[in-house]
């Protein structure tokens, strides 16, 4: 084990990688050229509980780094389970590592041996490094299961032992296992290493990282029933996806991802994320647009209006409605006039007579949300009892006003009334523009940014794709008559998401690697693009 452990050390490097999964409360990556996990994080919020984790295999004195005999990698499709294929000694190995969609502070790390009865004994190696590398490391016998920096550990299904080394002094290098608590010192090396006892025509090793407080029962599982449960939660989100192109069916894999949680992450990636409300609306109504109006419920169901007037409260009326009008269930007029009337009358009467809104914001998005919140309650009059049409209509003209006279310029849209320039990104709201100069407009800056050699619009001369700018532009191409331009822009923007593995970044290079990422605005946009093209 001594001379083993050392190998293993010794051919240990680290690297950044490309795969991303996570259940929006656990989250991992995976490099594909140094075949390891890395990053992983027991709170998407927080920062990585663990640095990395090497696994290799033992037949018996003999050792494998999986990385050295990897013949395939892929994140199994409409899926969040990662799936790494090799071969050893003529047995074949699959490996499948997910965070649990059940068991939401879970991440399990399975390996599969596909007829290993002629092997010798096979023990499954993992090396740790854990993101703080100073700490306290616990063993609880009757339980089973390791602890450090509140992370648990354990072999569901196999015998296993914790090691300590350090090979600061080769000539004197020395191994102990934890037994009790021990300590964990910066220049120690942590192994967890578990043994195949009972080798079938299929056998399985399956390791379980807990990052819960939660009671753990001390139970053997003889099958790999947590990736058989993590098939069946996927299918049941995934079954009427699947007419889907594979760009928007992995879109959508990762909306799953980011809202079946109770607290919604804007986005998962290196950093910590944070929340937004402004995501999370964006989310319901995609959610709702794609046929999932509980799991839209579900996001909007939490949030409490203000007592005065405010950006959020228009979005969260806006994106109600917006999900009410995709929704197959029945229009709910009880509840709609106890929670959501009182909050439309106090909005309706915070525009003054010049169209101005006491909402604490001067910002055009804001202003942009209330004349679509009025033009969907218009729309929708004659389904809302008491709702007075006359005082919107009244309203909205005064407000639309507002907004021509202290937002449109002839060369586009500013953000602020005080603003002295225009904003080239602020076309994403060109439905309040004058319809009688809108489509000239448009043309005029599709031809100012477009990029023919490039193949898509670029502001400044950024070296990137600005991906929210480019999407929010070929929206408003598809939606204006110029679908000509509108597919070949999103073609495109689809060839360099594809070439990313579908991972969607606010800056996409063409020409240099892109990290791996989750965006829940930039899912929300590249969603409703393929609706707006009207082609699944």
């Amino acid at each position: 084990m001594k001379k083993i452990l050392l190998l293993y050390i010794l051919m240990s490097v680290f690297l950044y990688g490309e795969f991303l999964s996570t259940n929006g409360e656990v989250s991992f990556f995976y490099d594909t050229e140094m075949q390891r996990l890395h990053s992983i994080k027991g709170n998407v919020f927080d920062s990585p509980a663990i640095s990395q984790i090497d696994i290799g295999i033992m037949f018996g004195k003999n050792i494998y780094l999986l990385k050295d005999h990897v013949s395939g990698v892929e994140l199994i499709e409409g899926t969040g389970i990662l799936s790494i294929k090799s071969r050893i000694e003529g047995v074949n190995v699959n490996t499948y590592i997910f965070p649990s969609s059940d068991e939401k502070k879970k991440l399990y790390i399975i390996n599969e041996f596909l007829n290993p009865m002629e092997t010798k004994d096979i023990q499954v190696l993992y090396r740790l490094i854990p993101y703080r590398d100073t700490g306290i490391l616990g063993y609880l016998p009757h339980k089973s299961y390791y602890t450090y920096d509140g992370v648990r550990f354990k072999s569901l299904n196999n015998g296993s032992g914790l090691y300590i080394s350090n090979d600061e002094y080769l000539d004197v290098f020395k191994f102990r296992q934890v037994k009790d608590k021990d300590v964990k010192y910066q220049e120690d090396k942590l192994f967890f290493v578990t043994k195949i006892v009972d080798k079938k025509e299929k056998s399985y090793d399956i390791v379980a990282l807990d990052f819960s407080k939660n009671e753990w029962p001390n139970k053997v599982v003889f099958s790999a029933e947590s990736l058989k449960e993590e098939y069946q939660s996927w299918g049941e989100w995934n079954w009427d996806f699947k007419r889907y192109s594979k760009d928007i069916e992995v879109q959508l894999s990762h909306l799953k991802m980011l809202t079946d949680v109770e607290k919604i992450p804007a986005f998962v990636y290196y950093g910590k994320s944070t929340e937004s409300i402004s995501t999370n609306l964006n989310l319901a109504t995609i959610l709702s647009i794609y046929g999932k109006s509980k799991e839209s419920r579900e996001v909007l169901q939490d949030y409490k209006f203000k007592r005065k007037n405010s950006p959020e409260d228009v979005a969260v009326l806006l994106s109600l409605f917006k999900s009410w009008e995709f929704s197959t269930d029945p229009f709910d007029n009880s509840k709609f006039l106890m929670k959501v009337y009182p909050v439309i009358m106090r909005t309706l009467s915070g525009i003054d007579s010049d169209g101005k809104f006491d909402g604490g914001s001067e910002e055009i998005g804001l202003y942009y949300n209330l004349i679509a919140l009025m033009e969907e309650l218009l729309e929708n009059s004659l389904d809302i009892k008491n709702l007075p049409r006359e005082l919107i209509l009244e309203k909205l003209g005064k407000v639309k006003n507002y907004v021509d006279i202290n937002f449109i310029t002839p060369d586009g849209i500013k953000d602020t009334p005080k603003s002295t320039e225009v904003n080239p990104r602020n076309i994403k709201f060109i439905d309040i523009y004058p319809e009688s100069s809108k489509s000239i407009f448009v043309q005029e800056e599709f031809e100012k940014y477009y990029n023919k050699r490039l193949g898509y619009l670029v502001l400044e001369g950024e070296p990137f794709m600005d991906l929210e700018y480019n999407l929010n532009f070929a929206q408003v191409l598809y939606n204006n008559s110029f679908e000509t331009e509108g597919e070949r822009l999103y073609r495109r923007i689809r060839e360099v998401v594809v070439k990313n593995k579908n991972y969607l970044a606010p800056e996409m290079y063409t020409r240099e690697k892109n990290e791996a990422g989750i965006y829940g605005n930039l899912i929300y946009l590249y969603l409703l693009t393929n609706y707006y093209r009207g082609i699944e």
